[in-house]
């Protein structure tokens, strides 16, 4: 009896070593192990990565304005282009369209029944849809496209956009759009013949409505026209836009309303 009691207590000693032994293997095991979200180095990194997100939160960001996702680089610089800039006096400003008087002054636009100011030169503004990867396209087709953005093609073979001014029932012209090759039109009798790679939209500064809501207006539909066409939105130069580029232009157009607004006034006054 006595030996099987002694039997016993030694078992009982070596599986009471055993389990200590398994215990602190599996302890040591643990330590190995390297925690990633308390270790003394990647709480370092952390913070590393904590500072450097703040610094670059407290960093200013210059504004960039919304771009069409198609502009790019310079195209189109070997197509026989229609000079924009040389017809703009014969094409722009020229509507079968009259209003009637308002004195109202908005944004630098120029009343129907005011002069414009002889102190203030006009502005042009010219912007250019040119297809991508050197396609054209045939006229008929471009017409139904263009059409959809609320232009129509007058007999001059150009197309107008017409808006109402202020609260009259009449229409007058606010912008232009003109084939980007010359001779510049489109010959509704010949649509199908013609071939384009683009077109051209003008915009003359002071008109029936404020510059900058003008401009915002004729970008909105060059980049319509630009998705449907696959093209790509550009300067008169065939040049794309960037952001800076485009803050430049907003802020001529900017400075130039209020140099009509100002001109105006003093026209009341005198």
């Amino acid at each position: 009896m006595d030996n099987l009691r002694f039997a016993l207590v030694i078992i009982g000693v070596f599986i009471i070593i055993f389990i200590y032994v398994l215990t602190r293997l599996q302890k040591q095991d643990e330590e190995e192990v390297p925690d990633l979200h308390h270790s003394g180095k990647n709480k370092d990194k952390t913070k590393e990565v904590d500072v450097l997100l703040q610094s670059t939160g407290e960093q200013e960001v210059e504004e960039i304005p919304s771009l069409n996702p198609h502009t790019s680089d310079t195209l189109g610089e070997d197509l026989p282009a229609f000079n924009a800039s040389s017809h703009a006096e014969e094409i722009v400003g020229v509507s079968d369209t009259t209003t009637t008087d308002n004195d109202s002054l908005h944004d630098g636009h120029l009343p129907p029944d005011k002069d414009k100011p002889e102190n203030v030169e006009d502005l042009m503004v010219i912007l250019t849809v040119v297809l991508k990867n050197a396609n054209t396209i045939r006229g008929d087709q471009l017409v139904k496209i263009i059409e959809k953005q609320h232009l129509f093609l007058d007999q001059r073979g150009i197309f107008q956009y017409l808006v109402q001014q202020d609260n009259t029932e009449k229409k007058q012209e606010l912008f232009v759009l003109v084939n980007i090759l010359e001779p510049g039109t489109f010959d509704r009798d010949k649509l199908e013949s013609i071939q384009t790679s683009g077109v051209i939209l003008l915009l003359q500064l002071p008109g029936v409505m404020g510059g900058v809501d003008a401009f915002e207006l004729m970008w909105e539909v060059a980049e319509n026209l630009a998705i449907e066409l696959d093209a790509k939105v550009c300067d008169e130069k065939r040049q794309s836009f960037d952001p800076r580029k485009l803050t430049q232009l907003k802020n001529t157009i900017t400075r130039h309303a209020f140099e009509v607004e100002k001109a105006l006034y003093q026209q009341q006054v005198n």
